[in-house]
């Protein structure tokens, strides 16, 4: 069963709503990040506060790899040291798969920013949003691990948040211990973890950062510069940061640190503005009422399952598909698949859309199984499952997936690999006139069957937006 913060702790949604506290789930992952650039424009007073905190730490790193002579002296280890950061698992954020832990930066990727952060500073670069924009230049650093650097360093900023947040909304809560200070905050009992509470404001799909517009001249000020850099990077920061390997660009930058300053002017003007929760544009958090609402409106009869058995599994997981086919065709559940009229979200929406009905028609129907979403590596988006071997795996892909065909055989080959007690679905969201492409596939599957091996099964749904009355006449 996925709880919202708000069930969970004793509250509703539009508390949270009202409050302006991120409302997210104790048992799901939300891809969104904390994004410092945000700090400074939050509604919080302590992330007002956390921006300072934020901008004197790193502006500390400067001075300290500054004064650095060599990869060996205690003012580099301190340095490294500084860059370091653990997880926080009181976070439901970022690109965990099946977990809601976070992204440590261990030693060996500390020295590694350390190493370009002073190669920057040496240039004579002494901005702190350097660290800000470190993802665009070093490798394995991306948008989850900037979130959990920022919350690292503000850490006791977003604990007296969420103890003030705790105290003002009546959530139950425990006494959390960091440092010297203790701090009353959610607890969960069921799963014995605190939650540290996040302003909605603070939080983004991705970190400015890792955005640029078109219209980002790359050194607009400087035209010598300008022509010297386009032929290696091109012409707008957007292409440089998302077209351009980060090797190529680090070297780039590094050799014209004017180009570098530029970004860093261009990065520090952009306002930026927080996810749009309202829109959900990429469909974060809207599956859960909205599926949870289904399973009131649309009842669906799984009583035979109370009693549940491993041999029940699979014709279980066929039934909440072939439910969740009709929901989407016949019961206005595609919107959800859409960001405005015709624009789809990314294919993680429908994922959790699924996860969603799964888990809201198992929960209203008292069925006792577990329901897991990106379990573990490889192409499964959703595992269901009971005991250690009955599992399900399903696969959920929109048909306009360029890797549509190649997901279905990695995953035959998969399916063929794992136990006699597992099974496997392939569920495909039509989202356009692809009817060439899914036949190919139903071909495939068709081959595949003849043999003697097991192969997934293929659940055709049709996820594209329908005409108005008015418009088909």
């Amino acid at each position: 069963m996925v709880r919202r913060y708000s069930a969970a702790f004793g509250s509703s949604a539009k508390a949270f709503d009202d409050a302006g506290v991120f409302n997210g789930f104790i048992e799901v992952d939300t891809k969104l990040y904390i994004d410092p650039h945000l700090l400074v424009r939050s509604s919080s007073r302590e992330m007002n506060r956390a921006n300072t905190v934020f901008k004197k730490y790193f502006s500390d790193v400067i001075k300290i790899l500054r004064q650095s002579t060599n990869d060996s002296d205690v003012l580099w280890r301190q340095a490294v040291k500084k860059l370091t950061f653990q997880e926080i698992p009181q976070l439901s954020l970022g690109y965990s798969a099946g977990s809601v832990r976070g992204s440590a930066i261990g030693p060996k990727l500390a020295a590694s920013i350390a190493k370009t952060a002073r190669e920057i500073v040496i240039s004579g670069i002494k901005e702190p949003e350097l660290f800000e924009i470190i993802g665009l230049l070093e490798e394995g650093i991306g948008a989850d691990r900037i979130s959990d650097m920022t919350a690292s360093v503000i850490i006791n900023q977003l604990l007296g948040y969420s103890q003030r947040m705790t105290k003002k909304l009546k959530l139950k809560s425990g006494n959390y211990s960091f440092e010297n200070n203790v701090f009353d905050i959610p607890f969960d009992e069921k799963t014995n973890r605190y939650v540290i509470l996040l302003p909605k404001d603070i939080l983004r799909r991705l970190p400015v950062a890792n955005e640029w517009s078109e219209i980002d001249t790359v050194c607009r000020h400087n035209a010598i510069l300008r022509r010297q850099v386009n032929q290696l990077i091109g012409k707008t920061w957007k292409k440089a940061t998302t077209k351009v390997p980060k090797k190529e660009l680090k070297a780039v930058l590094l050799d014209h640190p004017d180009a570098l300053r530029d970004l860093l002017m261009q990065y520090k003007a952009k306002q930026g503005k927080a996810y749009d929760f309202k829109v959900d544009p990429f469909g974060e958090v809207s599956w859960y009422s909205a599926t949870h609402n289904c399973a009131d409106q649309f009842p669906l009869d799984l009583s035979r399952y109370k009693k549940m058995s491993a041999k029940q599994i699979y014709p279980l997981a066929l039934e909440l598909c072939t439910h969740f086919k009709k929901l989407i065709e016949n019961n206005g559940l595609n919107d959800l698949l859409y960001k405005d009229k015709r624009k789809l979200k990314h294919e993680r929406a429908a994922q959790l859309i699924f996860f969603g009905v799964a888990d809201a028609y198992c929960e209203a129907n008292n069925i006792d199984v577990n329901r897991e979403p990106n379990a573990g590596s490889g192409p499964v988006d959703f595992k269901i499952s009971y005991g250690y071997k009955a599992k399900v795996n399903i696969e959920i892909k929109y048909s306009n997936n360029t890797n549509l065909l190649n997901g279905f055989t990695k995953q035959l080959e998969a399916y063929n690999k794992a136990e006699k007690t597992s099974y496997s679905i392939f569920l495909v969201i039509q989202t356009g006139p692809h009817k060439r492409k899914i036949d190919k596939l139903k071909k495939l599957h068709k081959v595949a069957s003849s043999g003697d091996e097991r192969v997934p099964e293929i659940i055709v749904v049709n996820g594209q937006k329908r005409l108005s009355a008015s418009k088909l006449r």
